[in-house]
């Protein structure tokens, strides 16, 4: 098991039901490949009952509203984009089940559609002049998505929520994404969604933490370094990515530190490509800050100028998402110009460990994606790595860190609890 899963990926919100590539150890915001025994492929099985999904609903014997009208003026609407008024209802249903019960679901109002032929992703049912349920469907890529539903507190076994569902079915058959493997999202504080899912035969699959971290020193502890034989490297994202070597705090944690070759040192220079990372040369190309002070050191050997494929390979190697979906996960962080690349090589010269933060508005970072190679785990590697991390994302002006953690990883979960991640809240993934 690797030592280190949004939306969930993250796009600048806050990614509890837009399920990103994932954190540590696996556990995705993104359903994982098919490959990990929790999941199951394909929709629950049987027809669903006539009950609400998160703030849903017991049956009863309401007619189902038509999508042009249905009984009592009844609308069903369904949208690629949300109008900014449909935004607004949508919201304001959201926090009336809030309130209500407690949710903490908080789905994505932005969507827009991932791929051509998508299938709509929002899904709305109004009648009295007010929305009365939605549901979201988040669909990343044809094979799978995840879905969250609310239904008015005063409008619940009617019927609704079964109603929303049975156009996502029909939509997913026109789209030929039928056998996408769909995820029903809940925070377990509702008992009517919980309810509705076992009238629909659905499983748990599993469950996810939010951790969060602020990084303030923490007096009186100290933070584990990282092998000087497996050197670090970041990859700024964007249109014109370009690998670079931070400095070592130990070499380069002062101008009076650096060399004297280094200190007035240009930029680094943009890498040249290259079969595999070649670190056997001592790094010696250094940027300078204002100060003179070295703070961006790259090694003067060549490194591939696109890192994607071997990046890609080592994220397969630790979480067995298909070769498509890992290279799918790694070109979008190099490609999002908010989201920092980390990884470690060997002696070799070839990747050792991987880790995406992305940096966000509210001056929070996500972390997702980080694992190291299935050899060189249970040594401590993930740990360090892990602080090293956190050193980095305070340069970069993080206040605090979060992420997702699947159930089934122990071993993800004991690395963040014991570097003082705390539970914010979780989620449970019904298939």
């Amino acid at each position: 098991m690797p030592e280190t899963k949004k939306p969930a990926g993250p796009n600048g919100r806050q990614p509890q039901n837009r399920k990103d590539p994932r954190n540590q150890a696996g556990s995705a915001p993104r359903k994982q490949a098919n490959s990990n025994p929790r999941k199951q492929t394909g929709r629950p099985s049987g027809k669903p009952d006539s009950r609400g999904g998160q703030g849903g609903s017991a049956p009863q014997k309401n007619p189902r509203p038509q999508s042009r009208g249905g009984q009592g003026g009844l609308k069903l609407k369904q949208a690629h984009l949300l109008t900014e008024k449909q935004r607004a209802d949508a919201a304001h249903l959201i926090a009336d089940c809030r309130t209500a019960e407690g949710l903490s679901l908080d789905p994505p109002l932005d969507l827009a559609p991932a791929f051509e032929d998508a299938p709509p992703a929002y899904y709305l049912l109004s009648g009295q002049g007010m929305l009365l349920s939605l549901l979201v469907l988040d669909m990343p890529v044809p094979e799978e998505g995840e879905i969250t539903a609310f239904t008015h507190p005063a409008c619940r076994r009617r019927g609704y929520f079964t109603a929303l569902w049975e156009a996502v079915c029909a939509r997913l058959a026109d789209t030929d994404c039928e056998e996408a493997e769909i995820t029903f999202v809940t925070d377990g504080k509702s008992r009517d969604a919980l309810a509705a899912l076992a009238a629909m035969d659905a499983e748990l699959s599993h469950t996810e933490f939010f951790l969060e971290k602020g990084l303030a020193a923490a007096p009186g502890r100290t933070a584990p370094a990282l092998p000087e034989n497996l050197p670090f490297f970041r990859i700024d994202g964007g249109a014109h990515a370009a690998v670079s070597r931070p400095n070592s705090p130990k070499t380069f944690s002062a101008a009076a530190d650096a060399p004297a070759s280094a200190k007035h040192a240009p930029a680094s220079a943009p890498v040249s490509p290259s079969a595999a990372f070649d670190v056997s040369a001592p790094a010696n190309t250094c940027a300078a800050d204002e100060n003179g002070a070295a703070s961006l050191c790259g090694p003067s050997a060549a490194i591939p100028a696109d890192p994607a494929g071997l990046l890609s390979a080592l994220h397969e190697d630790i979480f067995a998402d298909g070769a498509s979906g890992s290279r799918r996960i790694v070109t979008e962080a190099l490609a999002d110009p908010q989201t920092h690349t980390f990884f470690l090589t060997d002696e070799s010269g070839a990747p050792a460990a991987l880790c995406h933060l992305k940096l966000l508005s509210s001056g929070q970072a996500y972390l997702y994606g980080l694992g190291v190679r299935p050899d060189l785990q249970e040594k401590g590697l993930g740990r360090a790595f892990l602080a090293r991390i956190e050193s980095e994302a305070v340069s970069l002006g993080a206040a605090g860190i979060f992420l997702q953690v699947g159930d089934y990883n122990e071993a993800a979960c004991a690395l963040y609890r014991g570097a003082d991640y705390k539970e914010k809240e979780r989620r449970a993934y019904y298939v």
